[in-house]
């Protein structure tokens, strides 16, 4: 190929000296440049054929050299042109990250222009459907739960946890799950464990079910010190079914007067509202 001639260490090509005015321009470069005749301040210059980009021919043809496996509007199939080759799991993850951080729908790595970017960005990229792209999202998810997971294990502080049920738009309904605790350097963390679909009825037996079995998927459930709920009649109940399971596993302080631990939004809230 003629660029791999070009990028060859071949005393033959090195550092060619370029003269406007000389019939001895044997170097393979100019297949790709342009001379420009010099201006008035005698300087040569030539212009690349794909990109257009302008360099100093005076002294010969090492930059113009340099700048043929960088450019990406020339056609020439040679392994040795353009970029690195693709790390095609890589940019699967990054793409999967992005997803993530932005709340993109799947169907974005669908997208037209969205390929097409990938595209003009790297000639060897290969599209992923939604079905890959989501894939690849609960792989993450997957990996950054053992992490945290393992995390959450090894420290030897207590976990305060927060519980409340949210509504979508269509009423179904829904139980988060934040764990609070103190790290080994006293940081503070805050870390959601779960935001989990739970279909009616809500009665507070039911989600005390629900969160034992998130704490034994965690590995805490002989960790929690307190659980802050909001006032309502559900999780009366609620904090009563996990104080019993605790005290089965004797893993309850002070024999349960510390768990349940009222949220005092709501009613501040209520009271700003009269």
């Amino acid at each position: 190929m003629l660029l791999r001639q070009i990028m060859s260490t071949n005393p033959e090509f090195e550092d060619e000296v370029s003269s406007f005015n000389s019939s001895k321009d044997h170097s393979i470069v100019w297949n790709y440049f342009e001379k420009i005749q010099p201006g008035q301040d005698g300087i040569k210059k030539a212009s690349c054929n794909g990109c257009g980009k302008v360099f100093k021919a005076n002294k010969g043809t090492t930059t113009m050299k340099r700048h043929l496996p960088k450019c990406f509007y020339i056609n020439e199939p040679d392994p040795l042109r353009k970029r690195a080759p693709l790390d095609q799991a890589m940019y699967r993850e990054k793409l999967a990250y992005s997803i993530i951080k932005h709340n993109y729908p799947f169907s974005y790595v669908e997208h037209e222009g969205t390929r097409d970017l990938h595209k003009f960005l790297h000639r060897d990229v290969t599209p992923i459907t939604r079905n890959t792209a989501k894939a690849d999202v609960l792989k993450i998810y997957d990996r950054e739960k053992t992490k945290l997971k393992e995390k959450l294990q090894k420290i030897t502080s207590r976990i305060c946890l927060t519980t409340d049920l949210w509504s979508s738009i269509t009423t179904d309904g829904y139980m988060a799950l934040t764990a609070h605790y103190i790290d080994d350097s006293w940081v503070l963390r805050k870390k959601i464990l779960n935001f989990k679909v739970i279909p009616p009825p809500h009665s507070g037996k039911l989600l005390a079910e629900y969160l034992v079995n998130l704490l034994g998927n965690w590995g805490i459930e002989k960790k929690v010190f307190t659980i802050t709920v909001d006032n309502a009649k559900y999780n009366d109940v609620l904090v009563d079914c996990l104080n019993s399971h605790f005290r089965l596993n004797r893993v309850l302080l002070c024999d349960g007067d510390c768990t349940h631990v009222r949220c005092c939004a709501h009613p501040l809230k209520r009271f700003e509202s009269r």
